[in-house]
């Protein structure tokens, strides 16, 4: 299988209008404010309950959070139900076209929020087929093997689980790749990967449709409700960029190799309100008196030896609390007379904002010359995905 771009397309499939009126708004069926509390209000705070016209359906705080934070429609689809209780577990769900949310209040606040196994649950009876039978193989190039379950990930469908929440999102591959309805695919413990090379590079992975089909299995009721008064429909322009006055900037560890360091820099979101990144961060070097240093940002690491940093921009979501990052790479080794400025501080503007936020950070870069990753989400960099 060759290699392809890292966005899924949402392919969705929009349901007909709302047939009914929405009962004093089902509040009954979203989550109790003791677990998963909305934020303070901001003096123009970011909405906590959003309604989706594509399925008639609603989705609020804890869930519309990590909705946000880990992939939105391009990962998940939209929502085809409301809150409910699992009769089975006894947890709080949702069902999603592409997946089923699950809140377990016990977790660490972090973990409270996850994806139902959909992928170990669809093919719990296929296990004798050959690609879910374990291989015996090595990581190398092209592939990674994970001996947790004996299988393997490779090419595009690899460059696309890291870079898209890795083992926290999708969990491990549970099959080798294979061909079903059509196309390539692999199942994982939380998804199915489709392969659809006639589509546009940048949508050539899709996640399949194992929510929906959930859904049906359970008798899950998901006619369309209506929209109430006072409650938005999703769109983006609901939320506001995050600027400087939102954010927080620390450094992180740095990785050496010989004549170049990667520097991660992570951004935290320390106001009230979810807020939005999209591209790549402004950098200037300063010395100690705080005076610039000749800065030559490069965006990506094209053509450069940080062919790592080369992933495309995309949307990234931070609640607040939540972080952001991003790497940066330079020489620190002249070529011939070429001098290495050392900066004691870093200038950082946010993508799209004219403001700029210092932190301390020596950077002996030859040249002047950055390479800098769009941000990404999480404090892992563009290497999030192991």
């Amino acid at each position: 299988m060759r290699d392809f771009g890292r966005r899924a397309r949402t392919g969705t499939t929009v349901r007909g209008a709302a047939a009914c009126a929405l009962l004093a708004l089902a509040l009954a069926l979203l989550l109790p404010a003791t677990a998963l509390a909305a934020p303070a209000p901001s003096a123009d705070p970011a909405p906590r309950l959003v309604y989706f016209p594509e399925t008639g359906h609603y989705l609020a705080y804890g869930f519309l959070d990590y909705w946000l934070e880990h992939g939105q429609v391009a990962l998940f689809g939209y929502p085809i139900s409301e809150e409910l209780t699992d009769p089975q577990s006894g947890l709080t769900v949702q069902y999603f076209e592409r997946a089923v949310f699950e809140y377990h209040p016990d977790n660490p606040p972090e973990w409270r929020v996850e994806p139902r196994r959909l992928g170990a649950l669809a093919t719990a009876s296929r296990q004798s087929e050959p690609p879910f039978q374990p291989v015996n193989a090595q990581s190398d190039d092209n592939c990674t093997y994970y001996p947790p379950t004996s299988h393997r990930l490779c090419f595009g469908f690899r460059a696309f689980w890291q870079q898209n929440g890795g083992l926290a999102i999708f969990g491990y591959p549970i099959s080798e790749e294979f061909q079903e309805g059509g196309y390539t695919v692999q199942y994982f413990e939380r998804a199915r990967f489709e392969y659809h090379p006639d589509n546009p590079p940048a949508w050539q992975v899709e996640l399949g449709l194992l929510g929906d089909q959930a859904a049906q299995q359970s008798g899950i009721a998901t006619a369309p409700l209506a929209q109430s008064s006072g409650v938005p429909a999703y769109n983006l322009d609901l939320w506001s960029r995050c600027g400087v006055s939102q954010l927080a900037v620390m450094p992180g560890p740095s990785f050496a190799a010989t004549g170049h360091i990667l520097t991660r820099f992570v951004l935290q979101n320390t106001s009230p309100d979810t807020c939005f990144l999209y591209g790549y961060p402004g950098m200037l070097m300063l010395d100690a008196q705080g005076n610039p240093l000749p800065t030559q940002v490069h965006r990506s690491g094209a053509g450069s030896v940080f062919a790592i940093l080369s992933v495309p921009p995309g949307l990234v979501f931070l609640p607040s609390g939540a972080q952001a990052s991003f790497d940066v790479g330079y020489n620190h080794i002249p070529t011939g007379s070429q001098s290495c400025p050392t900066s004691a501080q870093l200038e950082i503007t946010p993508p799209d904002d004219f403001d700029q936020l210092v932190v301390n950070a020596q950077l002996m870069a030859c040249g002047g010359d950055l390479y800098v990753s769009p941000v990404v989400l999480g404090d892992q960099g563009v290497d999030a995905g192991g």
